[in-house]
């Protein structure tokens, strides 16, 4: 079996990164420039996931109404093409990107680590809703 600690440091390896991550025993979180911080976290042998908080839910009712359309149009637009899981938990738009570690080479986790982060970037730059 892979730990948590050996699949952040295939990552870190990976992508060349110096800083050593924060960590707790049921996760790592990750800094890098230009995008919010995100985590690897393993509950158990088979469920592994990365995952980054995109910021609050919005309070006005027709904001989220508005985002809430917008984020569903383009999940199903991205379905085929993005793994990663868009959702709201406690007021909270949150990603993530669920694996089963125990199905993979440790070699695999630095690349599905880039996969979640090409999707990061997607959907913070087309989260937004424009108003007008």
């Amino acid at each position: 079996m892979t730990s948590l600690m050996e699949m952040a440091q295939a990552v870190r390896e990976a992508a060349g990164w110096s800083r050593q991550p924060k960590s707790d025993q049921d996760w790592v979180e990750f800094e890098v420039a230009d995008l919010p911080p995100f985590k690897l976290i393993q509950k158990g042998q088979r469920l592994a996931a990365f995952q980054a908080d995109l910021g609050a839910w919005p309070f006005e009712e027709n904001e989220a109404d508005q985002l809430a359309r917008r984020l569903g149009r383009l999940a199903s637009g991205a379905f085929n093409s993005r793994r990663s899981i868009i959702s709201v938990t406690s007021g909270r738009l949150g990603l993530h990107l669920p694996f089963d570690p125990s199905q993979l080479e440790l070699e695999e986790v630095p690349k599905i680590c880039a996969s979640f982060l090409n999707d990061l970037e997607w959907w913070l730059r087309n989260r937004e809703v424009n108003l007008v």
